[in-house]
């Protein structure tokens, strides 16, 4: 599931900066990726790179550890 927290920025034609505002790591993304990963179609090693930056997260449980800490 996407992050409440994850935000999609264009910086500049077919760029975007994807990030957490939790976290501030920044991930840079073009137009075809963000659709993938907005769409939650994505492969395992995306998944697990999306969800070690914040951007994914396994339940609504994980956006409570984060505010929390």
């Amino acid at each position: 599931m996407l992050s409440r927290f994850a935000h999609f920025i264009e910086i500049e034609d077919n760029v975007y900066a994807l990030y957490n505002s939790l976290f501030m790591k920044i991930l840079f993304v073009d137009s075809v990726e963000k659709e993938k990963i907005e769409k939650l179609n994505v492969t395992t090693k995306e998944k697990d790179i999306l969800l070690e930056n914040g951007i994914y997260i396994k339940d609504k449980k994980m956006t409570k550890k984060y505010l929390i800490l």
